[in-house]
């Protein structure tokens, strides 16, 4: 392995090299129509950063909780958790409540990210705090928009990656579909996976 790379930061470095050298080449798309470009990609995943550093997470939150559909906006999501040396961890949107709550005290959360529209359809009682990411969209001005499109296309791998766990996803499900899912995102965005495990599958058996 070279110099300087690690297993910790072999995801984050593919997920990066890939975007750039796709800046202008569809790179991700769901099923809702919306498609990103590895440039696009990148530079939503840097304002996503800053947004969450800035208006969310403390500096001592190491795991995120995320409940969001498969999309392009919860891939956004997850790498900029992931880049910022975070590790995410997908709530199963599938689970009852209980087991939901159960994933989160086990996995030490303060904040879970949702989307407001998954919300209204299926309302969660949750024992953290939730943070729906539409009311961070706003947030994001041109000036940071301007700095994260220049930090996508200038700055170089290494000084975008801030890694500090081995561990940098954990799914919660209960059944082998919605890990497929996840998994699928994963594999869409990066070309080679590295032979250390970087997933964590919390399946509790709560009757």
């Amino acid at each position: 392995m070279s110099a300087g790379i690690t297993p910790e930061t072999v995801i984050p470095s593919l997920l990066i090299r890939q975007c750039k050298s796709s800046r202008r080449r569809k790179k991700i798309a769901d099923s809702s129509g919306a498609t990103a470009t590895g440039g696009e990609f990148l530079t939503r995943t840097l304002v996503a950063i800053d947004l969450l550093k800035r208006h969310v997470l403390s500096a001592d939150e190491k795991t995120v909780g995320l409940l969001l559909p498969p999309s392009v906006g919860g891939a956004v999501i997850n790498a900029a958790i992931t880049l910022s040396g975070r590790t995410a961890v997908n709530l199963n949107y599938t689970l009852s409540e209980e087991v939901v709550n159960y994933c989160i005290r086990e996995s030490g959360l303060k904040h879970v990210l949702a989307s407001r529209k998954f919300l209204e359809k299926r309302p969660m009682d949750l024992d953290v705090e939730v943070v729906c990411v539409e009311d961070l969209v706003p947030r994001a001005g041109w000036f940071l928009k301007a700095v994260s499109w220049l930090k996508a296309n200038i700055c170089p791998v290494k000084s975008l990656i801030n890694i500090e766990k081995d561990t940098k996803l954990i799914l919660t499900a209960n059944n082998i579909n919605s890990i497929l899912i996840k998994i699928i995102i994963i594999f869409f965005l990066f070309k080679n996976i590295p032979t250390k495990p970087i997933v964590k599958i919390v399946a509790p058996s709560v009757k």
